[in-house]
């Protein structure tokens, strides 16, 4: 069996939502979470804050975007705060507390991802060129008497996004003009090394003696392991052609003749029985889930990766689509992911998992910019569209797979 980890904290967080006041929203589930806080020995810190709400605390600032602060309050059903290990002390660790028990046990998801996929990376991390394994040690893991897990892991410092944060497009946007296109290759192959094959990563917990929780969607058993399977698709031609009705003026553009309900049907039909390598994925990696760590000399010198409570088992298209619609401000950027994405994966089955979930990420994220951010918005509908052509490097991928 391989060791368990061991990492020292890291101290300081460089820009967060720790910078901006909080209140409590929900006395009753605060005392809760202050209970069990203090039953792994651990402080909160006074006054109140958090790096998401979950419903039981807000930010009370009136200098965020509004839209920002509701993500901050409510985005998901988890309340992440940061604690000590002593009172007034420094930030030694951050507990994930479920506010809610879900249909879908993403509490349990988040806890078999953080620790058993988190373990699983630190022991095939490349730390001499990558710097720190990218999933923070799990210090603790208590199932609380309603069943919900609560997950516990060291905090990192001198961290930040590679998203624009408090913008009033909030996790909608990467930051292109901080981030280059060459951190943003480097970022693809470090995220790349963090998506282990579902065999690989069975033989390891076998290996180890790891069992997962029966809830949690990495479970072999659970029947929605695979989130986004041909099912999940085949709801999406409803889904995504509804929203075609409002840019199919856009498409027009491009192509006076063009039937974008047409081409998205084929898209989906065409590669609904894809058969890519099933990766774990992270779920969410919208650009703020991807923070850097930098050194004196202003370098990169790690990358550590937030959430995970969606994980599954996916294609590795999933990892980087958020990203590449995330980009729209940047064709140049967008291209770069894509470009080291297939340097990585060259075959003709991994590109057609990254041409859906791209496709389907542009065309959800398009109304994000269609108002305030108009080239962003037409540079989405450019990339969806070459997708559905085959045009450039998406040739082939909107025609029968073999």
């Amino acid at each position: 069996m391989e060791s368990p980890r061991s990492e020292a904290p890291i101290l300081h967080r460089y820009e967060s939502p720790l910078r901006t006041p909080w209140e409590v929203k929900n006395p009753t589930a605060w005392k809760e979470l202050t209970d069990l806080v203090s039953a792994q020995g651990k402080f909160l810190p006074d006054p109140p804050t958090a790096f998401r709400g979950g419903g039981i605390i807000a930010p009370s600032s009136k200098d965020l975007a509004p839209s920002y602060a509701k993500f901050l309050e409510s985005e998901r059903p988890f309340a992440v705060v940061p604690v000590t290990s002593e009172p007034g002390g420094k930030l030694t660790d951050v507990v994930h507390f479920p506010t809610k028990k879900e249909d879908l046990r993403f509490d349990a998801n988040l806890a078999a991802y953080r620790q058993n996929l988190g373990d699983y990376v630190y022991n095939h991390w490349d730390a001499q060129t990558n710097g720190p394994s990218p999933i923070p040690q799990v210090t603790n893991i208590t199932e609380i008497p309603d069943g919900r897990f609560v997950t516990t892991e060291r905090y990192r410092g001198y961290l930040r996004g590679i998203g624009k944060g408090s913008g009033a497009l909030g996790i909608h946007e990467l930051d292109t003009d901080r981030i280059g296109a060459d951190e943003l290759r480097r970022i693809v192959r470090a995220l790349d090394s963090m998506h282990p094959t579902t065999k690989d990563f069975s033989a390891w917990l076998e290996a180890n003696d790891r069992t997962l929780p029966k809830e949690s969607l990495l479970h072999p058993d659970n029947p929605n392991s695979t989130l986004r399977g041909k099912e999940w698709w085949t709801k999406r031609i409803d889904e995504l052609g509804s929203k075609m009705r409002f840019l199919e003026k856009d498409f027009k553009v491009l192509d006076s003749n063009f039937s974008p309900k047409e081409a998205l049907t084929s898209m989906i039909t065409n590669n609904l029985d894809l058969d890519a390598d099933q990766v774990v994925v992270h779920g969410t990696l919208y650009p703020d889930n991807v923070q850097l760590a930098r050194d004196r000399d202003g370098k990169t010198s790690g990358m550590t990766v937030m959430g995970g409570d969606r994980a599954h088992i996916g294609v590795r298209g999933e990892m980087v689509d958020w990203l590449i619609s995330a980009s729209a401000e940047s064709p140049a950027h967008q291209q770069a992911i894509i470009d080291e994405f297939l340097t990585l994966h060259p075959d003709e089955k991994e590109k057609r998992g990254l041409a859906m979930h791209t496709l389907y990420r542009s065309i959800m994220e398009a109304s994000w910019f269609q108002k305030s951010k108009p080239d962003a918005y037409r540079n989405l509908i450019k990339l969806s569209y070459d997708i559905m052509n085959g045009n450039g490097v998406w040739n082939g991928v909107n025609v029968p797979s073999m």
